[in-house]
């Protein structure tokens, strides 16, 4: 099962971002949006290109978890 969702975010290395999804939808801390809006903010200019696969990696979790 860990593995269909490694492979949703298209690389391991977005785990801990598929935990984190898993973790605001357990415990509803924040809304997934928000999240998933703060990631413009908090990742370097460099990475930009990565928001999107880490969204879709934060959706994964949410949504595995609910």
């Amino acid at each position: 099962m860990r593995s269909s969702l490694y492979s949703t975010s298209g690389n391991v290395k977005m785990a801990n971002m598929v935990a984190l999804g898993a973790c605001v939808e357990a415990t509803g801390m924040l809304p997934l949006k928000a999240v998933q809006d703060a990631l413009v903010r908090v990742v370097n200019v460099h990475y930009a290109k990565m928001i999107p696969v880490n969204a879709k990696a934060l959706e994964a979790g949410y949504d595995f978890s609910g």
